[in-house]
C-alpha cells in the first residue's frame, strides 16, 4: 500500500483562508453603521489584502501539487508473467521493480532525502545500513531508482560500484558503463558527474552514484585505497550540489567509517530492519498476483511468512523461486511442492547438501568453500571469485556447475 504524507494542514488553512476573507468581504458589504477596529482596517486594506490572500493560495497549493508529486509512488510497470516474480538469493534489480513489495516506508523516506529542493544544505551522502540478507540493495535498486527515472526531469543512475580489492577502479567502471564510447580516467576527477551530463545531455539533471557492498571497502580494499575513495567522493560532493551518492552496507560495519577522516559522509543512516509478519505476506502475495499465480492452500503464504520469520528473507526468497520453477508460469504454489523442497527452513540445505555431495570428498569441498569467505571486523562476509578460480585439474568443469547451482 502505497503511504503518502498527510497534506491535511494545508487543506485546512487554505480553507481558513477563504472563510475568513468570504466574511471579511460580506461584513464591510453590509454594514452602515460604525465598524470594530479590525472591521476597519479590513476595510481601508481589503484590496491589498485580498491580492495577497489569492498569491498566498497559490503558492500553497503550487507547493502542495509539488509535495504530492515527490512523495506518491508511481504505478508499477505491467510484469511479464512468463519470467519468475521471484529472483531467489539474487537481489531484485530495476528490472524487477513491478514486483518490489513490502518497503513503501523506506522507498518514501530515501526520495524524500534524494529531493533537490534544498540539496546544498542536505547530507547528500545517504548510508542505507541493515543487517546481511535484509534487502538493503533491493530496496535500492528495485524501490528507489525507478521512481527517480520517473521524476520530471529524470536522474542520470550511475551503475552500482561494488568497490572490491580497487575501489577507485569500481567507480571508473561504472562511470564508463554510464558513458559508453567516451573515455573515463582510471581516476576519476571529483567533477566526474559534469562529464556524465555532458556526454547524456542533460546539463541541470542531478546524478546518483551507488556505492553497493560498501563493508568491501573494509574487508576486501586496503586502508589506503578506501580513504582514496572516500576522499575523492568527499571532494566531489563538495564541488556539485547536484550530486548524490547512496552507500549500502552491513549495519556492523557502520563504526568502521565513522573512524575514518571523512566519518561526517555517514550521519544520519537509513536503517532497514526485518520485515513484519504482515510484510513478509505481502511480499509472497503481490509478486505472485502480478504474475498470475495462485496458491493451494490459499493460507500457504501466511503459513510461509510464519516459517521464515523477519530474519530469513533470503530463504524464503530461496523457497518461492524453487516454488516458481515447479509450477512454472501463470501456474499454483501447492503446499505440497514447499514440503518436498524442504519448506523455508529447509530448501537452502538440502541444496547445500546437494552440491557437496557433487563437489566429492571433504577434502575438497572445504578449500572450495573457504574461498568464497573472508574474515573482517571479526565477521565473516562473502568474497566474489571468479568461476576459474575454483577449477582445479580434478575435475574443475564439474564443481564449477554445482556452484552456479548454489
Amino acid at each position: 500500500m502505497t503511504r503518502k504524507r498527510s497534506l491535511l494542514p494545508v487543506q485546512v488553512l487554505l480553507f481558513l483562508l477563504v472563510t475568513l476573507l468570504g466574511v471579511a468581504t460580506g461584513n464591510l458589504t453590509n454594514s452602515t453603521g460604525a465598524l470594530p477596529w479590525g472591521l476597519e482596517f479590513l476595510r481601508r486594506e481589503s484590496l491589498p489584502l485580498a491580492g495577497v490572500t489569492v498569491l498566498l493560495i497559490i503558492g500553497l497549493m503550487i507547493w502542495q501539487h509539488r509535495a504530492e508529486e515527490r512523495l506518491a509512488l508511481p504505478a508499477r510497470p505491467v510484469w511479464d508473467s512468463d519470467r519468475s516474480p521471484f529472483p531467489g538469493l539474487e537481489a531484485f534489480t530495476e528490472n524487477d521493480s513491478a514486483v518490489f513489495f513490502g518497503r513503501d516506508a523506506e522507498i518514501t523516506e530515501l526520495l524524500d532525502r534524494l529531493h533537490p529542493v534544498g540539496a546544498a544544505q542536505a547530507n547528500r551522502l545517504i548510508t542505507v545500513v541493515g543487517p546481511s540478507g535484509a534487502g538493503k540493495s533491493s530496496l535500492v535498486q528495485a524501490g528507489v531508482v525507478p521512481r527517480l527515472r520517473q521524476r520530471r526531469g529524470g536522474w542520470i543512475v550511475v551503475p552500482p560500484v561494488v568497490p572490491g580489492d580497487h575501489p577507485l577502479r569500481s567507480l571508473a567502471r561504472s562511470l564508463a558503463a554510464a558513458c559508453p564510447g567516451h573515455p573515463i580516467e582510471e581516476v576519476p576527477a571529483p567533477r566526474f558527474a559534469d562529464e556524465l551530463r555532458v556526454v547524456q545531455a542533460r546539463p541541470s539533471a542531478p546524478v546518483l552514484v551507488i556505492v553497493d557492498q560498501a563493508e568491501e571497502l573494509i574487508t576486501l580494499s586496503g586502508e589506503a585505497e578506501r580513504d582514496d575513495l572516500l576522499g575523492l567522493l568527499a571532494r566531489a560532493l563538495d564541488a556539485d550540489p547536484r550530486l548524490w551518492i547512496i552507500m549500502i552496507m552491513r549495519s556492523e560495519f557502520l563504526t568502521g567509517f565513522l573512524g575514518t577522516e571523512q566519518a561526517r559522509l555517514f550521519r544520519d543512516p537509513v536503517a532497514v530492519g526485518t520485515l513484519s509478519r504482515a510484510a513478509l505476506v505481502e511480499v509472497i502475495e503481490q509478486p505472485a498476483r502480478r504474475a498470475g499465480l495462485t496458491f493451494d492452500p490459499p493460507t500457504l503464504p501466511q503459513r510461509m511468512a510464519a516459517d521464515a520469520g523477519g530474519d530469513a528473507l533470503p530463504l524464503l526468497a530461496y523457497a518461492l523461486q524453487e516454488l516458481w520453477l515447479a509450477a512454472g508460469p501463470g501456474g499454483m504454489l501447492t503446499g505440497d511442492a514447499d514440503q518436498r523442497i524442504g519448506g523455508v527452513t529447509g530448501v537452502l540445505t538440502r541444496q547445500a547438501d546437494k552440491v557437496a555431495a557433487e563437489l566429492g570428498g571433504t577434502d575438497e569441498v572445504l578449500p572450495t568453500l573457504l574461498k568464497f569467505v573472508t574474515i573482517g571486523e571479526n565477521e565473516p562476509t562473502r568474497r566474489r571469485v571468479l568461476r576459474s578460480a575454483v577449477t582445479e585439474p580434478s575435475g574443475g568443469s564439474s564443481r564449477r556447475s554445482s556452484l552456479r547451482g548454489c
